[in-house]
C-alpha cells in the first residue's frame, strides 16, 4: 500500500503520544517544504504534495 492510500483510509485510534510525534514530524516537513518553495507559485506536483500534507494535518488533529 502506498502512503497516500494509508492516509486516505479511515483514521485509526492511535495513542496521543504517537499523534503528537506525527504532528511534530509534520511541522518539520512543512517547514522544509516551505523553505524549498519560498515565495514562488507551486508546481502541480508541489500543490498535490501540499494537499496531501494538509489532509494529513487535518486527520492528525482530529485524531488527537
Amino acid at each position: 500500500m502506498i502512503y497516500e492510500d494509508i492516509i486516505m483510509s479511515e483514521p485509526k485510534h492511535f495513542p496521543t503520544d504517537t499523534i503528537n510525534h506525527l504532528l511534530a514530524d509534520y511541522a518539520e516537513l512543512s517547514a522544509i517544504f516551505a523553505k524549498m518553495i519560498g515565495g514562488r507559485d507551486l508546481t502541480a506536483q508541489e500543490q498535490q504534495m501540499m494537499d496531501i500534507m494538509l489532509r494529513m494535518h487535518e486527520r492528525l488533529t482530529k485524531a488527537a
